[in-house]
């Protein structure tokens, strides 16, 4: 199956990456990810499914296929670009006991592929808002 496809049937997920139930999907996330989720103005339980899909997702070698697809409203998409890079810019202060400077923000967006992590994440939860480029 195609990402165009995977994209179109959303349904067709569970075939490429099983989460059958809450329970297998809460287990992918962190405490600190289902806090942001729980406390995040917008978000609601497909938020659960595609932020555990998109970790899934980012250590499979397909991952890079997601670059063939952009926003359709590049506004919507920035919005909520800028809210995930706060709630990551949080999760790393919380992790180093402190605000991070520029550069420890930088070693972590490049580490954890937080630019590609966050267009995954956009394509498995808004596939309607997102075109495929050829």
């Amino acid at each position: 199956m195609t990402l165009k496809t995977m994209l179109e049937r959303k349904s067709s997920l569970k075939k490429i990456l099983p989460i059958e139930n809450a329970k297998a999907t809460l287990s992918i996330l962190t405490r600190e990810e289902i806090n942001i989720i729980n406390t995040t103005k917008g978000m609601d339980s497909k938020d659960y499914e595609a932020i555990a899909q998109t970790k899934l997702f980012i250590t499979n070698p397909s991952a890079k296929k997601f670059d063939r697809y952009i926003p359709k409203n590049p506004r919507h998409y920035q919005t909520l670009q800028t809210h995930w890079l706060e709630n990551e810019c949080w999760l790393l202060g919380q992790r180093l006991h402190h605000k991070p400077s520029p550069h420890e923000l930088f070693e972590d967006f490049k580490t954890n592929k937080n630019g590609l992590r966050f267009k995954i994440f956009y394509c498995l939860r808004y596939p309607d808002k997102v075109k495929r480029i050829e």
